[in-house]
């Protein structure tokens, strides 16, 4: 069985304290909202300190000020942090606000790569 040591304890709660869920260390997750559920399943992934995440639409299930909240929190950790993200989103208002390069899948035209700004246009 892993039991996690000082340092562990010590990682988890600094990333907590980093993205704003403190509040929510002793909280079963049975007792927390989707939206609560999410940001937690992101700090674990950060407690691994990545180099990349790669999130599957990491900003369904929220209402809109709490999606702005995790786009804020996914920017400022590629920015301030230098990691890696990569995810994908129904939204192209939310790639265009955070992103810097876009990977745009349609299933009757070739895929388009590019920077957000050139690839997520009204035609496309």
């Amino acid at each position: 069985m892993f039991r996690l040591g000082p340092k562990d304890w010590e990682i988890a709660e600094d990333v907590m304290a980093e993205i704003g869920i403190s509040h929510l260390a002793h909280k079963l997750w049975g007792q927390m909202s989707g939206g609560q559920f999410q940001m937690v399943l992101i700090a674990r992934a950060l407690a691994g300190r990545p180099q990349i995440m790669v999130l599957d639409e990491p900003e369904t299930g929220f209402d809109f000020r709490n999606q702005l909240i995790v786009l804020n929190l996914l920017e400022s950790l590629a920015k301030d942090h230098g990691l890696t993200i990569i995810m994908n989103t129904h939204y192209p208002a939310h790639a265009l606000r955070i992103s810097t390069s876009a990977l745009l899948l349609h299933p009757h035209q070739p895929p388009q790569f590019g920077t957000t700004q050139k690839v997520i246009t009204a035609k496309n």
